[in-house]
């Protein structure tokens, strides 16, 4: 038997099958570390990104069921049924998806948590660390660099990596999410000068000049609204966002280099000017 509640983690993750463990450990990292609850959809979706992969593709990313991903994690996590009303972060979620406010209000939706505080100093603990299960272990800011990427790479693969009209929130659970909060996995990951670092070969992809590889950057600001980070204006409604694509993106507003010092990274600063980026551009003012 168990002697510690550490020691009943440990075998909870033993019991885990091979195969499963990369989703498994991605889970729990997403649970302990996401900015705000996660729906089970958005887990399931989430749970299934490689960020060590060149790319993320939806439709044959071997996801698995919302129903696996609780079965496996087992009794590590929880789920809880409530109606849209009663969860708070929702008042972001329809100002995205252009939703009325009665679609949540008169929904039930279901959210996934670590089923114990205790499951999340579990997996950043030293006795996680030295057991042979090291694994599932993380920290703070990996797991933040590892939400980041993440992030990302679901940015830069939806609809194919090319850019959308419209992009289908029922089809892209995740979308949201990762529009709304990958600037701040980033900046909590604090990569801070660390160039070789692989999670920047990615952000360098996303905030790049180079208009053949700007599809991601495109869709995410044709869905986002950037003034609303500072609480600055009301999301804008598709007609009038989904208007950029790769060819306009040079005479659009909201610059690569306008994020890249936003986030104070200074190695892509220069690496954007050194590509071209104008230095003068203004943020827009409407």
């Amino acid at each position: 038997m168990p002697r510690t509640l550490y020691e009943m983690y440990d075998r909870i993750l033993e019991a885990v099958p091979p195969q499963q463990r990369l989703v498994v450990r991605s889970a729990l990292h997403w649970l302990a570390f996401s900015v705000r609850p996660l729906l089970l959809e958005e887990l399931a979706e989430a749970a299934a990104i490689d960020p060590s992969q060149p790319k993320f593709d939806l439709q044959s990313a071997g996801l698995i069921s919302k129903e696996q991903i609780v079965n496996i994690c087992g009794v590590l996590v929880s789920v809880t049924v409530g109606k849209g009303g009663q969860l708070r972060w929702l008042g972001d979620k329809p100002q995205v998806e252009k939703r009325s406010l009665s679609y949540y209000f008169d929904r039930s939706f279901t959210l996934v948590s670590l089923s114990h505080f205790s499951v999340k100093e579990y997996i950043t603990s030293k006795h996680l660390r030295e057991v042979s299960m090291r694994f599932f272990h993380t920290s703070e800011r990996l797991a933040h660099s590892y939400l980041a990427q993440s992030c990302l790479l679901y940015l830069l693969s939806v609809n194919g990596g090319e850019v959308a009209f419209e992009i289908s929130f029922d089809e892209y659970h995740l979308f949201t999410y990762v529009s709304q909060h990958w600037m701040q996995h980033w900046q909590r990951a604090g990569h801070g000068d660390d160039t070789g670092h692989p999670a920047r070969t990615i952000l360098g992809g996303f905030l790049t000049m180079n208009p053949d590889q700007s599809q991601g950057y495109a869709n995410w600001l044709n869905t986002w609204n950037p003034r609303a980070l500072w609480g600055l204006s009301i999301y804008l409604t598709w007609p009038r966002r989904a208007n950029l694509t790769v060819a306009s993106l040079g005479k659009k507003p909201w610059q690569p280099l306008y994020w890249a010092a936003v986030l104070g990274d200074l190695p892509l600063v220069r690496s954007l000017v050194e590509s071209g980026a104008d230095i003068h551009a203004h943020a827009p003012d409407t």
